[in-house]
Formats: C-alpha cells, sequence, structure tokens
C-alpha cells in the first residue's frame, strides 16, 4: 500500500508548470506598489494586468519602476507550504507499521514494533519538510532573474519595457 502512494506523491513532485505569461509587480512614481499581476497585453500607453480576480489598466506614465517575477517571501512560502504537506504525509506513511508474513513455517508471524507513532512521525516530517521547504524556497528565489525596469514615465524606456515582454512571450509560447 505503502509503495503506490510514494509513487503517486513522487510523480507529483517532479511535476513542473510551465508559466505562460509574465509576472509583473507595477510602482508608482513614488515606489509604492500599486498592481501586480500577469501581463495580458502592452500597448504604447498602457499595461493590461490580470490578477486573480480581476484585469487592471494601468497607465505607463503612472509607472515608476516594474519588476518582474515573485517577490522572496512568495516562493518561500509556496515551498514551505510544499515541503510541510508532503513531510507530514510520508512521516506518516514511513510510521505504520509492517507485517512480516512467516519466513519459515516453524516461526510465528511479525509484527514490526515502532518506536513513535504515525502522529508523532507525521509531525517530525512536518517539521523537516517546513525547513527544507523554506531551503528549496530560498534557492529558488536566489536563481531567479527578477528584473527591474525604471520606467518613470519615458516612452524610450516604455518601449524597452515593451520588448523585453515580447521576447518573454516568444521565448514561452506553447510549442504546437
Amino acid at each position: 500500500m505503502k509503495t503506490p502512494i510514494l509513487v503517486l506523491l513522487f510523480c507529483c513532485c517532479c511535476s513542473t508548470y510551465a508559466q505562460k505569461r509574465l509576472f509583473v509587480r507595477v510602482y508608482d512614481l513614488s515606489g509604492k506598489k500599486i498592481d501586480k499581476g500577469r501581463v495580458l497585453a502592452v500597448s504604447d500607453s498602457t499595461v493590461l494586468l490580470e490578477t486573480v480576480s480581476k484585469t487592471d489598466t494601468i497607465s505607463a506614465r503612472n509607472i515608476g519602476s516594474i519588476r518582474t517575477r515573485r517577490a522572496a517571501g512568495h516562493n518561500i512560502a509556496i515551498g514551505m507550504t510544499t515541503g510541510g504537506v508532503l513531510g507530514a504525509i510520508f512521516g506518516a506513511i514511513a510510521a505504520q507499521p509492517v507485517y512480516n508474513p512467516q519466513s519459515s513455517p516453524n516461526e510465528p508471524p511479525q509484527m514490526q514494533v515502532n518506536v513513535v507513532t504515525p502522529a508523532e512521525s507525521a509531525v517530525i516530517g512536518l517539521v523537516t519538510g517546513l525547513a527544507a521547504g523554506a531551503l528549496v524556497g530560498t534557492l529558488v528565489t536566489a536563481s531567479n532573474r527578477s528584473v527591474k525596469t525604471v520606467i518613470n514615465g519615458d516612452p524610450a524606456k516604455w518601449k524597452e519595457f515593451q520588448m523585453m515582454v515580447a521576447d518573454y512571450n516568444a521565448r514561452h509560447q506553447k510549442k504546437e
């Protein structure tokens, strides 16, 4: 019973998610974050962002700077959540007693005696998974190449941002 569950969890961990649209955080001229989301479109004077619940249009003359990728806290939180849940599941599964049938006709069946209960093992797995997830989130943050584009209402810098989005879209387009 352990093997199929472990294989399923391993496959879930190994699956990757390819981003289709560039994620950005938009800051106003004073440096205050005004919006964040995935870039749907960039025109000569606006950027169209898709958030979880709505779509926003932001004028280029109101944008001070734009940062790509997500903040460090987001990556660490996702790593800790994933690591904690998987660690708790693996810990609980690993502590299940193992029944060994008779190895010879003269011996009685044997039951493995565990020192810790499945609940204790799940807590140990949770704590270990949280620590490992935080480490993975930190490594992902360090390897992400977040780009800060300072616009400050400058049309030339806005054109540079448009080219960057077009290049990103060309590189991350679905292959058919």
